[in-house]
């Protein structure tokens, strides 16, 4: 009778519920990847890429961007033959006309924009470039993530409201000088040293 009794509670047991650690299947759960978080610098730097680019596209240009605006019209209207910037006399051996002047006269050319509008989009073409420049930079240097964010205080007050020096061919040889770093750096890193095993061998 004690064994009847025994085997009846057995069989009208509820059945086992599946436990946290498994799913319905009885398979185990897989952990959860830990959520991504956006780094300060990337976040603020890009307010601040925003934020400075649309002050290039509203503020009016003037002196030294409205001089770089005028040599975008001339390369527009002739790549070869363009006359000096403030005059319509034929550009000489012109300073004015360099290998980056060029590129933005193409850009001229095969989008339409007028002069005041390479000249902006240059700006933010010229300051994407040196924030990630810096970013990459300092990665390598540096594992603190704050670090860079240091950087955009001197950056915001130096170029805030001048167009002139976001777009100017300094701002571009900076940034891409901050990249060409940032490559030697991670290609220092990967480069094998003396007296490391070669691959393949034990």
């Amino acid at each position: 009778m004690p064994l009847f009794s025994a085997a009846s509670a057995a069989s009208t047991a509820a059945p086992d519920l599946p436990s946290a650690a498994t799913d319905g299947d009885g398979r185990g759960k897989a952990a959860r990847p830990p959520l991504w978080l956006p780094s300060p610098y990337l976040v603020l730097g890009g307010l601040l890429w925003a934020v400075l680019s649309a002050a290039a596209w509203r503020t009016p240009l003037c002196c030294e961007a409205g001089l770089q605006a005028a040599i975008v019209e001339r390369l527009r209207a002739s790549l070869l033959h363009p006359a000096f910037p403030m005059t319509d006399l034929p550009a000489v051996a012109s300073a004015h006309y360099s290998p980056y002047a060029l590129l933005q006269g193409l850009t001229a050319r095969a989008t339409g924009l007028a002069g005041p509008s390479v000249v902006a989009l240059a700006a933010s073409v010229n300051l994407l470039l040196l924030l990630t420049g810096i970013g990459r930079l300092t990665r390598q240097l540096t594992p603190n993530r704050w670090v860079p964010v240091v950087a955009l205080v001197p950056l915001a007050l130096i170029h805030w409201a001048d167009p002139a020096r976001w777009s100017a061919p300094s701002t571009f040889a900076v940034a891409v000088t901050l990249h060409l770093w940032a490559w030697t750096g991670c290609a220092a890193v990967r480069a094998p040293r003396p007296g490391d095993p070669k691959p393949g061998r034990a």
